[in-house]
């Protein structure tokens, strides 16, 4: 019996610990050190958090083509007023290029698949990059237009400029 009150007693002083400064679910940090703050940044409420921001890939999403436009941002201490948001994906412009032959798409023009790495959240996001020639030999080994990239030394932002990528040029 006297264990039993012992643990609803340790319960309820920390259910006040948690909730002592208004804001619910963190705790005081009257009553820890600096070191235990520090170490344990997402126990504490801090209103002005510097926001280290983490990336991660959409996991439930009803709408099929967000996951490839899209992934989540929010703050790594989650212990703040920063709401999670959506932000495009983000891609090096020195790393796109076109090395595949293309294939017809469903408006029958044809399109290079492009798989490259989210430079947030690293995913591998596949993105159909209209072909300039509409030549189905285009880029196919063991044709005239092979190892041909018909996008080389193109403008990435010009050609994905109706998608929400964000292309960054170093």
């Amino acid at each position: 019996m006297k264990k039993r009150l012992l643990l609803l007693l340790i319960c309820l002083l920390f259910t006040v610990s948690c909730t002592a400064c208004g804001q619910e679910g963190y705790l005081d940090p009257a009553n820890y050190d600096e070191t235990f703050r520090e170490n344990n940044r997402a126990l504490f409420y801090h209103p002005s958090c510097d926001h280290a921001l983490v990336y991660s890939a959409i996991t439930d999403s009803e709408d099929p083509t967000l996951p490839n436009l899209y992934h989540v941002a929010k703050c790594k201490w989650g212990n703040c007023d920063y709401r999670e948001a959506l932000e495009p994906h983000s891609f090096k412009a020195e790393y796109l290029s076109v090395n595949n032959a293309p294939q017809y798409k469903e408006n029958g023009y044809l399109y290079h698949s492009v798989l490259e790495t989210c430079t947030g959240c690293r995913e591998r996001i596949r993105l159909y990059v209209l072909c300039k020639r509409q030549d189905p030999d285009c880029c196919k080994p063991g044709t005239a237009l092979a190892g041909d990239d018909c996008h080389k030394d193109s403008d990435w932002r010009e050609i994905l400029c109706d998608t929400p990528y964000e292309i960054l040029y170093d």
